[in-house]
């Protein structure tokens, strides 16, 4: 019987990143997504035009429709939430899901900086959201900013590890800690709270700061372990198509605002 995965993100009409990323990469494992959009956006918030249509006002209705159907599901993978009422819509549904695995992507800055649109009562809630998480995939500026870090902080390993036990301290089993970079290399980090195991994959960095990154990596990384991928491997894998992808992106010449090629990387993943 195929898997399912709820998929609670925003949808850009331009822009390989969110749900435009997520449903393709999902189905192609033949995992069946579901998605509940937060917002519909005509371009993704790189572009210096586009517009913005806030579904919050929807979404109970939304999910209400499923709970009256009693559905069930495998997982459900939480991505961008742009509001106080969206996180704590969120922190609801994923309560009454024991049976699911949750993922959530707390999403909330990059490259040292807290994106525009949080306040610090949202990046204190999200805190309160992941403790309801089994896995969770922050970049480094969230890890910082979940474990009351200077954003500015440069990290070695050893500080990334101490990063990863804090964070699965707050009650994920898996934490994988994405984009710390370190002498021209690109490192994921992974740690597994329930067997105490550690894990990374890398590769070489580039210089580029492409659109979605983040997304492509969770959904191919959940994706995998889904289908019973091995956590190690699952995490090598992700982290060699999402550099696989940049390469092809870089070689195209393709807009870094449009996201990466990943369609192209699919095809190689093994499973």
């Amino acid at each position: 019987m195929n898997k399912n995965i709820v998929l609670i993100n925003d949808i850009s009409g331009v822009g390989k990143c969110s749900l435009m990323a997520s449903v393709p990469i999902f189905s192609y494992f033949e995992i069946q997504p579901h998605p509940i959009v937060t917002a519909i956006l005509s371009n993704q918030t790189e572009f210096e035009n586009f517009s913005f249509f806030d579904f919050t006002p929807h979404i109970k209705e939304y999910i209400d429709i499923w709970e009256m159907e009693n559905r069930k599901f495998n997982c459900i993978y939480s991505g961008f939430l742009g509001s106080l009422n969206q996180i704590n819509i969120v922190k609801d549904f994923v309560k009454k899901h024991e049976e699911a695995i949750i993922v959530i992507d707390p999403v909330m800055g990059d490259n040292g900086k807290i994106y525009s649109t949080y306040t610090n009562e949202m990046c204190k809630e999200i805190k309160e959201l992941i403790k309801h998480a089994n896995i969770i995939t922050p970049n480094l500026t969230e890890a910082k900013i979940l474990t009351n870090r200077p954003l500015d902080l440069e990290i070695n390993y050893e500080e990334g590890i101490k990063i990863l036990k804090e964070l699965s301290d707050m009650g994920p089993d898996i934490v994988v800690l994405t984009g710390v970079k370190e002498k021209g290399i690109i490192k994921n980090l992974c740690y597994k709270k329930s067997s105490n195991e550690y894990f990374q994959a890398s590769g070489k960095y580039y210089n580029y700061s492409f659109s979605g990154t983040g997304d492509i990596f969770t959904s191919i990384f959940i994706s995998l372990i889904l289908n019973g991928i091995e956590i190690g491997e699952a995490l090598k894998k992700a982290t060699d198509a999402v550099i696989k992808g940049i390469e092809e992106s870089i070689k195209e010449e393709f807009d870094t605002r449009e996201g990466i090629k990943f369609e192209k990387v699919l095809k190689s993943i093994n499973i």
